[in-house]
């Protein structure tokens, strides 16, 4: 493998969250990078949305920082991928861990932060000002959302809790509020903030011959934190693609996997051919059915992993911190966007032979234990 060593400089407009741009060292045959040093403490959870005008697009950051001193980072690109510009979207918020984003391309910001952690909408561009949602309740440790919108008129949201009765909720909002936003009568920014139906996950494992494993939901919190405990404590990341519903348990090391058309769940634990010791958010590419994954067990840092289960490197992460998180890619894929928790630092990696990395982010990080 080839190591390049790349030095760039960034100056951004009005503001103080970056600091002098630091060497980044990447062990790949096939990829260069350069980073910048956050001052800005504790990115987290992160998503990349295009501009309205298709000039660029912007890198969105939760910042995991206690005693109000949390929030959402929001870096603008412009469309050569050079940064132009950096202001925080949300302030005044705790322990921002991760999050997910909208079909109407808005930032949902989840707070973990015990009683009182909130779930908060973000607009990427600072459009609108923030607005707490009606996910939270009454507080909890919340972790990330994830959204069904296969049918527009009616989607659905999932949040991961992050205790040890730790509930996974599916919100389903008004109907009426749906409508109206979809034919332009009302604004988007009102479907998570109106009330809807809240509901929580129970598990039914298979007690017969069948090994059929089922699900379903109940308006009662009881009864979901009673199932959490049993069968998912600890949930963290959460991500809906294709019909399913993805999270995992971050201390029994299983990714819950649910039908949810049929019905129907299966689990596997996270150290299998697909999950490598303890991914921090991982990445399927298209035809080529490569697999990009972060790592914080072993070496720190962003792999890869083709259909025959060859590895390769992409960036190392052992004089960076511990928590690589934040994966994410340019809306032309060109660019991949990595950060580390504890170092602060975020890279922009982007192949040398100038073609994109052709992926989507499944959001079903989980700390280790």
């Amino acid at each position: 493998m080839n190591k390049h060593h790349v030095l760039r400089v960034f100056i951004v407009k009005n503001t103080h969250s970056f600091a002098l741009v630091v060497p980044s060292f990447i062990h790949s045959c096939f990829a260069r990078s350069f980073c910048w040093k956050l001052r800005s403490a504790n990115p987290d959870g992160a998503a990349v949305f295009a501009h309205p005008t298709g000039n660029g697009w912007v890198y969105v950051s939760n910042s995991e920082v206690k005693k109000g001193g949390g929030g959402v980072g929001a870096i603008q690109f412009d469309a050569n991928g050079d940064v132009i510009d950096y202001k925080m979207i949300l302030t005044n918020t705790s322990l921002n861990c991760s999050g997910g984003r909208t079909p109407w391309n808005t930032w949902v910001s989840c707070e973990e932060n015990k009683e009182d952690g909130q779930i908060w909408e973000t607009h990427p561009f600072g459009a609108k000002v923030p607005r707490k949602t009606v996910l939270g309740g009454s507080g909890g440790n919340y972790e990330a959302m994830a959204t069904d919108n296969r049918d527009p008129m009616n989607p659905q949201f999932f949040v991961t809790n992050d205790r040890e009765d730790g509930e996974v909720r599916r919100f389903t909002p008004s109907s009426a509020v749906v409508h109206d936003a979809i034919n332009g009568t009302a604004d988007y920014w009102s479907i998570l903030s109106t009330p809807g139906i809240l509901e929580y996950l129970v598990l039914n494992p298979s007690e017969d011959s069948t090994g059929i494993n089922t699900f379903s939901w109940t308006t009662d919190l009881k009864t979901g934190k009673k199932s959490a405990s049993k069968y998912f404590p600890y949930c963290e990341g959460i991500d809906f693609l294709d019909g399913t519903l993805y999270f995992v348990s971050k201390t029994l090391k299983e990714i819950f996997i649910l039908d949810l058309d049929g019905g129907t769940y299966r689990k596997d634990r996270t150290k299998t051919k697909k999950f490598t010791g303890q991914p921090d958010g991982i990445n399927f590419l298209g035809d080529n059915g490569l697999l990009y994954l972060t790592e914080e067990d072993y070496v720190p840092g962003v792999y890869g992993r083709d259909l025959n289960g060859n590895m390769f490197t992409i960036l190392e992460g052992r004089m960076h911190g511990r928590e690589p998180s934040g994966l994410a890619f340019s809306p032309d894929n060109l660019h991949m966007y990595v950060a580390f928790l504890t170092g602060g630092i975020l890279f922009d990696i982007t192949r040398e032979d100038g073609l994109p990395f052709d992926g989507k982010t499944l959001n079903i990080r989980h700390h280790a234990t």
